[in-house]
């Protein structure tokens, strides 16, 4: 008989797929009482950008730093209190929350806590549990990709930072549409000092309550024939981000645990009730012709 089967040439493969991420990069403000604001420092109450490494196993801080924004995502993360134990809460990262499914899940279980679209869920969520922004961003430091997620303080701090850069008003600073033109990048530097801010992001007066913000500024990267090398990657990493998203949804709908994600491309409405953080679109905001347009480097 004749042999009908054919030598392979390459294994199966699986579900599985990787992250367009290297690291998930956290930012803590060391909430400060009014009694030690004035003599507390950003070591003290561990504020600042952290990630955990795996293979070293250990927590390294990032200081000084310049990022570029790739990607603009959403999911869930919080921490909870278990008797003397703190338990971090995380989510896979969707690009739009009205389609997207979300599995939430607490570090230690395999077991789903929560799953499906946010709003089937986000109120019976955990105190200290909820929506989180999710930067993709690019280091030009050490070449590593984060996924850095945005507490509400830090997102308003980056939309001062943007309004102050661009003459407009913080109101019309839209961080869910950083990635909206194909044609412009966003990024941040970050020097490495804390400034005091109060509840609302204001210069600490010495009333009431502290926090620590990061001192930056912001730039962008236009297309152009000087570009082309950066807008090569930058988009390369853009493409991966998405095909992270797409993937990851598919794999959730084969399993029969979702439906099929819908396609959306402006970020308009991609993260409804969210109207304390939600502004107008990013058009808006637009780097005027004398703003700075350099590559920090």
């Amino acid at each position: 008989m004749e042999n009908q089967f054919d030598q392979p040439t390459a294994p199966p493969t699986g579900n599985s797929f990787s992250a367009p991420w290297d690291y998930r990069l956290q930012f803590k403000s060391g909430k400060v009482a009014e009694v030690f604001a004035a003599q507390a420092t950003p070591d003290q109450v561990k504020a600042g950008f952290s990630y955990y490494n795996k293979d070293a196993g250990q927590n390294f801080k990032l200081d000084q730093f310049t990022c570029i924004v790739v990607k603009v995502l959403a999911g869930v993360s919080g921490v909870t209190k278990e008797g003397d134990y703190y338990q971090n809460w995380y989510s896979n990262l969707v690009a739009d929350t009205r389609s997207d499914v979300l599995q939430v899940r607490v570090q230690g279980s395999d077991k789903i806590q929560y799953q499906g679209l946010y709003s089937q869920f986000k109120d019976q969520l955990p105190q200290g549990v909820g929506f989180s922004l999710v930067f993709l961003i690019y280091c030009l430091e050490n070449k590593k990709y984060f996924a850095l997620s945005l507490p509400v303080g830090l997102q308003e701090h980056l939309k001062n930072v943007i309004a102050t850069t661009t003459h407009s008003k913080a109101s019309k600073v839209s961080l869910f549409g950083l990635c909206d033109l194909s044609s412009q990048y966003w990024g941040f530097r970050f020097t490495g000092n804390m400034i005091k801010v109060n509840k609302e992001g204001q210069p600490y007066a010495g009333k009431g309550e502290m926090y620590f913000m990061p001192e930056c500024s912001c730039f962008t990267i236009n297309k152009k024939p000087e570009t082309a090398d950066w807008f090569e990657l930058l988009s390369a990493a853009n493409k991966a981000a998405n095909e992270y998203v797409s993937k990851s949804q598919d794999n959730i709908w084969k399993s029969g645990a979702g439906s099929a994600p819908k396609v959306h491309q402006k970020s308009d409405e991609l993260f409804p009730g969210l109207n304390d953080v939600v502004s107008s679109n990013a058009f808006e905001v637009q780097v005027p012709a004398d703003a700075d347009d350099s590559l920090p480097f």
